[in-house]
């Protein structure tokens, strides 16, 4: 599921990556939970859902508190959001 929705991203089809990724999610047996994960998050994020992608990274770097990257991505996401709520 994680290949299948990274060649979806590829494509720029957005919306099929994320089915994809859930999918993957919904195993019984998930192999790479967290790379399953993050992938999610990018896809809301390239489809311009942002408070999707938001909520799913807070929960994210709370169970991967040692993913730096992510947690920076959270203060981005936190950010943006921020920057377009003052500007309405």
């Amino acid at each position: 599921y994680n290949q299948r929705g990274n060649k979806k991203m590829e494509e720029g089809n957005y919306e099929e990556a994320i089915s994809e990724f859930l999918n993957g999610l919904e195993l019984e047996q998930v192999i790479d939970e967290q790379e399953l994960r993050s992938n999610l998050i990018a896809a809301y994020e390239y489809s311009g859902d942002f408070e999707k992608a938001k909520e799913l990274m807070g929960e994210y770097v709370e169970d991967y508190p040692g993913d730096a990257a992510a947690a920076r991505e959270y203060l981005f996401l936190g950010k943006n959001r921020n920057e377009e709520q003052d500007t309405k």
